[in-house]
């Protein structure tokens, strides 16, 4: 963790690339899960004193760090985080593909550098996780755990345990286990049915 907070410490600029303006880090400041921009002009959302002005920022949001390497890239419409967001450098050889609407995050993907996926996770509106299912090397599911919106566990939910072709079958209601446990071979459109 230590790494990944020295490495975002890192982060020298973040431009605005659907103009000329570019917009220094230091002058973008996150309030609530809001973005704003220092600004001076007349017009402005908040104050943090008489000093400080700040406006909800819209543009594209391209993070680099001081090698010049991506961090992370996205579009801010009224200071929220919309659309696609690429994120780079939190893990070794990885990067992350996130989808949000007006700052809800919808669903999000963890790739290895070679474009494998290895985790997906789906969100309810309330921000708490819908689906998550993990990935071998060969982008095949090992684990699918589905939730309902408090974030228990519900529906049918399976783990293969890495080194077998076994496995394991849980159904869910609302957090609670209902029946037992069983064990079977995973398909694809056992999945589907989920």
């Amino acid at each position: 963790k230590l790494k990944k907070k020295t490495f975002l410490l890192m982060i020298l600029m973040w431009s605005c690339t659907n103009s000329s303006e570019t917009v220094q880090f230091d002058d973008l400041i996150e309030i609530d899960g809001k973005i704003y921009k220092k600004t001076s002009k007349n017009s402005y959302d908040i104050t943090l004193d008489d000093s400080v002005k700040l406006v909800l920022y819209s543009g594209n949001i391209h993070i680099e760090n001081v090698q010049d390497s991506l961090i992370s890239k996205g579009l801010l419409k009224s200071g929220y985080k919309t659309g696609e967001w690429i994120t780079t450098g939190f893990a070794e050889d990885t990067f992350k593909v996130a989808y949000y609407n007006v700052g809800e995050i919808q669903k999000e993907t963890l790739f290895y550098d070679n474009g494998e996926k290895f985790l997906e996770t789906t969100y309810w509106p309330n921000g708490q996780e819908k689906l998550q299912i993990e990935f071998s090397e060969k982008s095949e599911p090992r684990s699918h755990f589905s939730f309902d919106g408090e974030g228990k566990h519900h529906g049918l939910n399976f783990i293969i345990p890495p080194g077998t072709l076994d496995t394991i079958f849980t159904d869910y209601n609302h957090g609670e286990v209902v029946g037992d446990p069983r064990m079977g071979k995973y398909k694809a459109k056992e999945e589907n049915s989920i």
